[in-house]
């Protein structure tokens, strides 16, 4: 029996071998670093949605409470778990009649109100804070 030494051997060498591995495991890398920042982004954007509607649903029920004259606050209902609201303002035209909006300036209630009031309410969670303003008016 003869042995014969192929020199022409057209298989991998360990060195391809290796490089080929490296250059899929690079690839594994980047697509995982894709996958957890998108997966942290959409956490965000829930979040920053969440805050959105919340911020609405509180604007509208402060905006349907009785006016209160010279109110420093309103109460606000339950938002999502994690998530805060407050309202963090309420000041009145000054100097104006209530039906002119266009023009005046806003400041504080007391001693007399004008009529009407701009409330500014916010929702916060961890990630995310929105704000919005209304103007409610004495019925």
């Amino acid at each position: 029996m003869s042995s014969s030494c192929r020199i022409d051997d057209a298989g991998e060498t360990l060195i391809e071998s290796v490089i080929s591995v490296c250059m899929l495991a690079i690839g594994v890398v980047a697509v995982l670093g894709v996958i957890i920042s998108g997966t942290y982004l959409t956490g965000e954007h829930r979040a920053a949605t969440v805050s959105d509607v919340a911020v609405k649903v509180v604007a509208e029920a402060v905006k349907s409470a009785p006016y209160v004259d010279g109110a420093t606050t309103y109460a606000v209902p339950a938002v999502p778990s994690g998530h805060v609201a407050t309202v963090t303002g309420v000041s009145c035209l000054i100097g104006t009649p209530a039906p002119v909006v266009l023009s005046g300036q806003w400041g504080s209630c007391a001693p007399t109100d004008s009529g009407l009031q701009r409330v500014t309410v916010r929702v916060t969670s961890g990630v995310s804070a929105e704000t919005t303003t209304i103007v409610k008016r004495r019925s």
